[in-house]
């Protein structure tokens, strides 16, 4: 009988009350009718997300999908996910969109309009079109794969009048498609309608319907609270974060993202294995670990060393061997474990062989020709090698990078590059560290605490700064070898010494010694550039230049020049003022002898002598 009833049910679940009597049907989203007899127009959505970050973030999404009309208006089903890319990568999500009318109204068209927000900030980040390819159908079923990006794509050219609540965003997925984001509270293609919005407080109200709830709340207001992660039943160690499982069923479940220092320390891999082979960036192998029997929850803990290493047959057998056929000389492989105790593993061009306790060679087939580009998706620059953490489901990449390289994508390079004094000194300047514990650098302070956040003026303060510091440090050069000159003619002239005539000619060479470092510095703001940099968690932004080999060439030959002439200008001006000092000195007290005189003014002009001396 109860099989009948469910047969009867077509699917649904019978509730019976009014003391048995009465049945009533649950129907599931697929049937509708008393007897969940019909089925339903609807739209069946697989849906697989993906998120690939380049430096250890923890990332959480709510993703909302909604079904909307020509219009734009939402109907009113739709649907929230919470990914975690860390727990849910790899998962695929089944969607059922139901029409707002049954039957369908078959003189309205429809498409998917896909939303996400961090979950963290509530800070929407973009959105994406799917488009229901043949709307005759009573059921459409769509699979599609989305990549999330962390900015959304504000268009400057935008088509569409948004009006004073909301602001044109161009679809991820769909370039020259346009939409108005409408700001909360207000709603329409124009953002124009304003509606009333019963979400909690903490939540974002996406629509009069649709509330986007923080970490810890759910429900389609965002008023019930989830008490699985409250600081009391905090179930993550190590300041973790704790987020519930968002199945609509249980309210003990929750899932541990780790900050990245915990998530480096520990790989944990369920499935057996008995070789773990270690391959640095300059194709040299190492047996990390190696057990003949697996061991159920093992600890293991290995390093590289260099008794470990793999080596090449190439480097295990002379010419006369390795010219034999391949097969003929693979026989020979057991010897090489048995003529050497210490080898522990060597390859060639196909195996990877191991010497085993018993001194034989279990060999297998090993692929030495990986590319490292991340599946054909590198994001390393400058020939840099794109690690994943995990080939099937990957959501992190990092590179290793070649030598005099640097950066999370390899992007900065110590040749060729000038990092400014101002920016060394920054790098002690710390993003999250209160103001009164900062090294005392206030512009240098504002500028990486992100106090300072006009482009403008930063990219400015990027291109002059250091060139001013240069001129005038360079000019201070060249007016010290001046002074020098003056006073040599100030003795060399006596009491014939032309002062308003000195002063004339003073001004004129002040503004050519300032025009001539000018000019030799002009080419140093054309090629300096803001670079963000995107290591770590600190997102601090970084004033660099680069010259070219010619540039460089010419900046050395220019700073020489320079240098040797002031250096040439003081020393030969102090000699020639010791010695006319000297000789004047010699003129008026002629019983001292001359040598007498040189000492006195050598001792007493000796620190004209070291301060050239000093600069080099």
């Amino acid at each position: 009988m109860s099989g009948m009833k469910n047969w009867y049910c077509n699917r649904g679940i019978i509730i019976l009350f009014n003391d048995n009597k009465t049945n009533k049907y649950l129907c599931p989203p697929s049937y509708f009718g008393d007897r969940c007899q019909w089925q339903n127009q609807r739209i069946s959505l697989t849906l697989q997300l993906v998120h690939r970050i380049e430096t250890y973030t923890i990332a959480i999404f709510q993703i909302i999908i909604m079904l909307i009309d020509e219009q734009r208006q939402i109907t009113s089903y739709h649907e929230q996910i919470t990914y975690v890319p860390k727990r849910d990568c790899g998962t695929k999500y089944n969607i059922y969109l139901l029409y707002p009318n049954q039957p369908k109204n078959s003189f309205i068209n429809y498409s998917i309009h896909i939303d996400i927000f961090d979950k963290i900030s509530l800070k929407y980040l973009a959105s994406w079109y799917l488009p229901i390819p043949f709307q005759f159908l009573p059921v459409n079923r769509i699979a599609t794969q989305i990549f999330i990006q962390n900015e959304a794509r504000i268009s400057k050219l935008c088509p569409l009048y948004c009006g004073k609540h909301g602001h044109c965003v161009e679809y991820i997925n769909r370039k020259f498609l346009y939409f108005c984001q409408c700001d909360e509270g207000y709603s329409g293609s124009q953002c124009n309608i304003k509606h009333n919005c019963s979400c909690s407080s903490d939540s974002y109200c996406l629509t009069s319907s649709i509330c986007v709830c923080p970490m810890n709340k759910f429900g389609s207001k965002c008023y019930l609270k989830s008490s699985i992660c409250q600081t009391s039943n905090n179930p993550c160690q190590n300041n973790g974060l704790c987020i519930p499982v968002d199945d609509r069923m249980s309210l003990n479940k929750s899932t541990c993202l780790c900050t990245e220092n915990f998530y480096e320390t520990r790989f944990f891999i369920t499935h057996s294995f008995h070789v773990l082979f270690i391959e640095l960036t300059n194709r040299t192998y190492y047996l990390g670990v190696l057990r003949e029997k697996f061991i159920e929850s093992e600890h293991i803990q290995t390093g590289i060393l260099s008794n470990y290493q793999c080596l090449s047959i190439n480097e295990l057998m002379n010419n006369t061997f390795l010219n034999y056929p391949f097969v003929h000389h693979a026989k020979y492989y057991p010897y090489l474990c048995q003529q050497q105790k210490q080898l522990k593993c060597f390859y060639d061009n196909r195996y990877m062989c191991i010497c085993d306790v018993n001194r034989f060679s279990n060999c297998f087939t090993f692929n030495h020709t990986l590319s490292y580009d991340c599946q054909g998706e590198n994001i390393c620059e400058n020939g840099g090698l794109c690690f994943q953490h995990n080939i099937k489901c990957p959501i992190l990449s990092i590179c290793a990078c070649p030598e005099c390289y640097y950066g999370t994508k390899c992007q900065f390079s110590t040749r060729g590059f000038v990092l400014s004094l101002g920016y060394i000194l920054g790098y002690h300047i710390k993003p999250n560290v209160l103001f009164y514990r900062q090294p005392f650098f206030s512009q240098l302070i504002l500028s990486q605490t992100a106090v300072l956040t006009n482009r403008t003026f930063l990219t400015l303060n990027c291109i002059l700064l250091d060139m001013i510091l240069k001129v005038l440090v360079a000019s201070n050069d060249g007016f010290y070898g001046c002074v020098a000159l003056e006073r040599v003619f100030t003795v060399i002239n006596g009491i014939k010494f032309n002062q308003v005539k000195t002063k004339q000619i003073a001004k004129w060479i002040i503004l050519c010694v300032f025009l001539l470092t000018i000019i030799t510095h002009i080419h140093d703001p054309i090629h300096r550039q803001l670079i963000n940099d995107s290591d770590g968690d600190e997102q601090r932004l970084w004033c660099l230049v680069r010259y070219s080999s010619s540039i460089n060439i010419s900046n050395i030959f220019v700073t020489f020049f320079r240098f040797l002439i002031s250096f040439s200008i003081n020393l030969i001006s102090t000699i020639i003022l010791i010695i006319s000092i000297a000789r004047s000195r010699s003129k008026v007290r002629s019983k001292i002898p001359f040598k007498k005189h040189l000492q006195q003014q050598l001792y007493q002009h000796k620190h004209h002598l070291f301060a050239p001396c000093a600069i080099i």
